[in-house]
């Protein structure tokens, strides 16, 4: 099944479970009665499936494998099972046999049968808090953790334990640290990688405190470069977020080693402002999904026309076009979830000075690109006339990537 057949499929799935149960017996005796989600909601549903991918039939497997009836009689600490009277499961509450401690009853609603589950967890409260532990990292795998910045909390992906001066990653409006995940795993081991979530992406928080996104990453990463005690590092960033590495070089009390920029977006007053006008649109959630499909065509088409939006003979970028539904598909996924957020970042980064910014910087400047990328010459340019900073072209296959920033490393 192909990537936007798939979406198709998941926000279909979401409503078909509102309709029948089970969802895919589409019979009379299967038909419920429930009202149809908002298309907030069945959004929000529709996403934590694709976040899962084909591994959510995991979850769903291990429910239906354990024989809920076997275990309960077993039960020995106080446990309320309950179910609406509405909810197709609630029949099943027939076939438990309770323990001394395990209260089995239906509840006229769903409400009721929150307010309920909420009364016995007041009644037994635990007696402490569980102790949070830190992470183990084993050098080489990435894992991951949360960091608590005064700009809310910061997911960061590490792949070594003690400070050892990284490679710190950015991705681009609109992405996490999945979408660049294919070159930060590929780069040689030895190296030591610290890659984040932007506020409001992925799995960091969704709450700006800041309307300056530019300024916001760089009180964030300075943050974290003061709570890791890194004393040196090199910053690698992609497209609009090489704005917010450059920002970050500029204004942050640490030595930087060297700024490795991948497609940066360096546009003129005009380019800028045609692409505010037509690349940032609001997508609000369709009760057919049909909004799916626009994140699903904006994503495909950055990688055929040059902006996306200018989808005429003008727009299109040369060279075999790199659609490897894999990457197309957590690039999506990615999108979806910065809703709200991915376009004043993009907003933001486009209108910072990043030109006058390379020209005040003196650290050592890689910039990367592949030959057909319609900036090309202007990396070029950038190349030749500055002299702390360097162009180096990439393959078209984002596989050969790796290989590349870790013979610009090492």
């Amino acid at each position: 099944m192909g990537w936007k057949s798939s979406i198709l499929w998941v926000w279909s799935r979401m409503r078909e479970q509102l309709i029948f149960f089970p969802w895919h017996e589409r019979k009379e005796a299967a038909r419920m009665r429930f009202d149809i989600s908002s298309p907030e909601i069945l959004h929000e549903n529709s996403i934590e499936i694709m976040r899962a991918g084909d591994k959510y039939r995991q979850a769903y497997g291990a429910a239906f494998e354990y024989r809920l009836e076997k275990f309960v009689p077993e039960l020995t600490v106080p446990a309320l099972i309950t179910a609406g009277v509405s909810d197709p499961l609630s029949k099943c509450l027939e076939e438990l046999t309770p323990s001394d401690s395990v209260s089995i009853e239906t509840s006229n609603t769903h409400e009721e049968a929150l307010e309920k589950s909420k009364g016995i967890l007041l009644k037994h409260p635990a007696e402490a808090s569980p102790s949070l532990q830190s992470p183990i990292i084993n050098n080489g795998k990435f894992t991951k953790s949360i960091f608590h910045s005064t700009q809310g909390d910061i997911k960061i992906e590490k792949n070594f334990d003690t400070n050892n001066n990284p490679l710190f990653c950015l991705h681009s409006a609109g992405g996490s640290s999945k979408t660049i995940k294919f070159l930060t795993e590929s780069i040689d081991k030895k190296i030591d990688i610290c890659s984040i979530d932007l506020p409001g992406h992925g799995e960091s928080d969704k709450k700006l405190i800041e309307t300056n996104c530019v300024k916001t990453h760089t009180d964030i990463i300075s943050q974290i470069i003061e709570h890791e005690s890194f004393n040196e590092l090199m910053i690698m960033a992609f497209q609009t977020s090489c704005a917010s590495a450059l920002d970050a070089a500029k204004n942050i009390a640490v030595d930087m080693k060297k700024i490795i920029l991948i497609e940066p977006w360096i546009l003129g007053d005009q380019e800028v402002s045609d692409y505010i006008d037509n690349g940032i649109p609001l997508i609000k959630p369709d009760w057919s999904g049909g909004h799916l499909q626009s994140y699903w065509h904006m994503v495909r088409d950055s990688r055929l026309f040059w902006p996306w939006y200018n989808r005429t003979i003008s727009g299109i970028i040369e060279g075999t076009p790199d659609l490897e539904e894999k990457q197309l598909d957590i690039e999506v996924t990615e999108l979806i979830r910065s809703e709200g957020y991915w376009q004043q970042t993009i907003k933001d980064q486009l209108t910072y000075p990043t030109k006058n910014c390379l020209l005040e910087i003196d650290y050592p400047i890689l910039i990367l690109s592949r030959e057909s990328h319609p900036l090309k010459n202007t990396y070029v340019e950038i190349g030749k006339n500055l002299k702390n900073a360097t162009y180096l072209s990439l393959e078209n296959n984002p596989e050969t990537w790796g290989l590349t920033v870790t013979k610009c490393i090492l």
